[in-house]
């Protein structure tokens, strides 16, 4: 929601803005540039933390097994 009001105020202010209509696709350009690279940004940190997820997961299922394997032997 608050990311929502946020890029709509910059829009607004944008659109609002006493300047040129070069200087506003400007702004807006870079917005947009700036809007992509969050969500770039916040995707290739979920995507991380999934594989640091997996990763933890199948390790833990090695030593348990390990743990069940040596626990058997004795």
């Amino acid at each position: 929601m608050s990311f929502a009001v946020a890029l709509g105020g910059m829009v607004f202010g944008i659109a609002v803005m006493p300047v040129e209509i070069w200087v506003r696709g400007y702004m807006i350009l870079g917005a947009l540039s700036l809007v992509g690279s969050t969500f770039t940004l916040a995707k290739t940190m979920r995507d991380e933390f999934e594989g640091a997820k997996l990763i933890n997961q199948i390790a833990q299922a090695r030593a348990e097994k390990l743990l069940h394997e040596y626990g058997v032997k004795e």
